[in-house]
Protein backbone atom coordinates (compact mmCIF):
# COMPACT_ATOMS: atom_id res chain seq x y z
CA UNK A 1 0.00 0.00 0.00
CA UNK A 2 1.62 3.24 -1.10
CA UNK A 3 1.16 5.88 1.55
CA UNK A 4 3.98 8.43 1.48
CA UNK A 5 5.02 9.66 4.93
CA UNK A 6 2.62 7.16 6.53
CA UNK A 7 3.39 5.47 9.82
CA UNK A 8 1.77 2.92 12.03
CA UNK A 9 2.00 1.70 15.58
CA UNK A 10 1.76 -2.00 16.33
CA UNK A 11 0.86 -2.87 19.91
CA UNK A 12 0.91 -6.56 20.79
CA UNK A 13 1.05 -8.64 23.92
CA UNK A 14 3.39 -11.53 24.66
CA UNK A 15 0.91 -14.06 23.24
CA UNK A 16 0.81 -12.32 19.88
CA UNK A 17 4.60 -12.08 19.87
CA UNK A 18 4.92 -15.79 20.64
CA UNK A 19 2.14 -17.08 18.36
CA UNK A 20 2.50 -14.76 15.37
CA UNK A 21 5.82 -12.93 15.39
CA UNK A 22 8.07 -15.82 16.37
CA UNK A 23 6.14 -18.96 15.49
CA UNK A 24 7.34 -20.56 12.23
CA UNK A 25 4.90 -20.68 9.32
CA UNK A 26 5.57 -24.39 8.83
CA UNK A 27 5.87 -26.85 11.70
CA UNK A 28 9.49 -27.85 12.16
CA UNK A 29 10.88 -24.85 10.26
CA UNK A 30 13.24 -22.49 12.06
CA UNK A 31 11.66 -19.69 14.05
CA UNK A 32 12.21 -16.08 12.97
CA UNK A 33 11.50 -13.17 15.33
CA UNK A 34 10.00 -10.57 12.99
CA UNK A 35 10.05 -7.94 15.74
CA UNK A 36 13.81 -8.40 16.19
CA UNK A 37 14.33 -8.18 12.42
CA UNK A 38 12.40 -4.89 12.26
CA UNK A 39 14.51 -3.54 15.10
CA UNK A 40 17.79 -4.58 13.45
CA UNK A 41 16.70 -2.92 10.21
CA UNK A 42 16.16 0.42 11.92
CA UNK A 43 12.53 0.22 12.95
CA UNK A 44 11.59 2.13 16.06
CA UNK A 45 10.84 -0.70 18.42
CA UNK A 46 10.22 -0.83 22.11
CA UNK A 47 9.00 -3.19 24.76
CA UNK A 48 6.76 -1.95 27.55
CA UNK A 49 6.02 -4.01 30.62
CA UNK A 50 3.13 -1.83 31.75
CA UNK A 51 0.70 0.80 30.51
CA UNK A 52 2.73 3.40 32.40
CA UNK A 53 5.71 2.55 30.22
CA UNK A 54 3.56 3.00 27.10
CA UNK A 55 2.61 6.45 28.38
CA UNK A 56 6.31 7.29 28.11
CA UNK A 57 6.60 6.70 24.35
CA UNK A 58 9.35 8.94 22.95
CA UNK A 59 7.91 12.25 21.76
CA UNK A 60 9.87 12.07 18.52
CA UNK A 61 7.89 8.97 17.55
CA UNK A 62 4.88 11.27 17.17
CA UNK A 63 2.34 9.31 19.22
CA UNK A 64 0.33 10.38 22.24
CA UNK A 65 1.39 7.80 24.83
CA UNK A 66 -1.40 8.69 27.27
CA UNK A 67 -4.06 8.31 24.58
CA UNK A 68 -2.65 4.97 23.44
CA UNK A 69 -2.40 3.61 27.00
CA UNK A 70 -5.98 4.70 27.70
CA UNK A 71 -7.21 2.96 24.51
CA UNK A 72 -5.41 -0.24 25.51
CA UNK A 73 -6.92 -0.09 29.00
CA UNK A 74 -10.41 0.37 27.51
CA UNK A 75 -9.86 -2.54 25.11
CA UNK A 76 -8.67 -4.78 27.95
CA UNK A 77 -11.66 -3.81 30.14
CA UNK A 78 -14.09 -4.63 27.31
CA UNK A 79 -12.41 -8.01 26.71
CA UNK A 80 -12.31 -9.14 30.36
CA UNK A 81 -15.93 -10.33 30.82
CA UNK A 82 -15.78 -12.89 27.99
CA UNK A 83 -12.06 -13.34 27.62
CA UNK A 84 -12.10 -11.98 24.06
CA UNK A 85 -13.29 -8.99 22.12
CA UNK A 86 -15.07 -8.99 18.79
CA UNK A 87 -13.90 -6.04 16.68
CA UNK A 88 -16.65 -3.62 15.65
Amino acid sequence: LDQPEARGLLVADSRVHRDFMVKPYVKGAPSTDKFAIAHRRGGRCGVANSLDEIRELPEDWGYDGDRIADAIAAHNAAARPSGHLTPE
